[in-house]
Parts: structure tokens; sequence; C-alpha cells
């Protein structure tokens, strides 16, 4: 006997909807994350652009704050007493260009009003050469001094920030930072 065929007798009948239905979502969720995936990126990329913006705006400032000295003139006042003889003090006015060879000046109870004057001078024509005038405009360098109180004696404080409140009135350019009273 012989085999017959029983694939012909068979009607089978597949339905293919959920099947369908299946790929639909997987196509949804497909498209969806490729929508977020682009929303992202575009963020990122936002975010890239303002990024390379503030690390042009850092190099910028970098080469300012190089030459900072060029367009700031940094005055240091400091006083220093002699423990042996408080009556006898030194005062050094330093700059940007000679910190370490800075005038001395000694101050005594004979001569020290003499040497007030000499101090609120040296500070004059600090003031006085950061004003350049030319046909155009003036243009005025701005003075930054700092009252170093590591060793000052309360009196010549006092002198100090008397004699810098009386400059600073007539020099627009003058900002004084004094630790002692945070200004």
């Amino acid at each position: 006997m012989g085999r017959r065929n029983t694939f012909d007798k068979i009607n089978i009948e597949l339905d293919l909807t959920s099947l369908l239905d299946v790929i639909f979502i997987v196509l949804m969720v497909v498209l969806c994350s490729s929508y977020n995936n682009d929303h992202k990126i575009g963020e990122l990329q936002k975010a890239l652009d303002d990024a390379n913006g503030k690390a042009g705006m850092y190099e910028d400032h970098g080469d300012d704050i190089e030459h900072l000295d060029e367009r700031v003139v940094f005055l240091t006042i400091r006083a220093d007493f002699y423990t042996e003889d408080p009556t006898h003090r030194t005062v050094r006015i330093m700059t940007n260009d000679d910190y370490n060879g800075a005038e001395q000046i000694d101050i005594t109870p004979e001569d020290e009003e003499e040497k007030y004057s000499a101090i609120k001078d040296k500070i004059a024509t600090v003031l006085d050469s950061t004003s350049e005038t030319s046909a155009e405009k003036t243009e005025t360098i701005p003075v930054w001094v700092t009252l170093s109180d590591e060793n000052i004696l309360y009196r010549d404080w006092v002198e100090f920030d008397d004699m810098l409140g009386v400059l600073k009135e007539s020099y627009p350019n003058l900002y004084v930072y004094d630790r002692l009273m945070n200004k």
C-alpha cells in the first residue's frame, strides 16, 4: 500500500492579525525611541555649543589675566614696627613693577608728619602716572590698594585709612581693600 499525501486534505488557516499587532507595536517603539534620540542629540548639541562658547570666553579672559598687570596697578602699603622700639616704623609702598625693590620709608616720632606727607605724595605720583590723556580720550588705569595689616600699629592704620580716603575723593580710579574693615 502506498502512502497518501495527507496535506491536501488539511485546510490550515493562520490568523496573522495578532502578529501584525505585535509588529506594529515594535515599529512604534522604534520610531518613538528614534525621535527621543534625535531630541537628546539636539539638546546635547546645544549644550556642546554653549560649552564651546564658554571655552572661547575663558580663553579670552585667560589672555586678559596674563596681562592683568598692564591694565591694573596693584599697590601694597606695608607698615611694620620694631618690637624693641614701637615708635620706629618702616613703611614700604610696593607696586607691580617694584614689588621686591620697594622703597623703604622709616618713620620716627620726630619726622612722622613729614614722612606721612612723603608717603601720600608717592601714592599720588603712582595715581597720576595711571592717567593717560590723548587728543581723542582720557583713559585711566584702575589702582587697587591693599593695606597690609600684619604688623601695623593702629595709629598708622588710622593715618593710612584717612590718607587713602582723601586720595579716593581726588582719584576715582583708586580702589582700596582693607581686611580689617572688609572694604
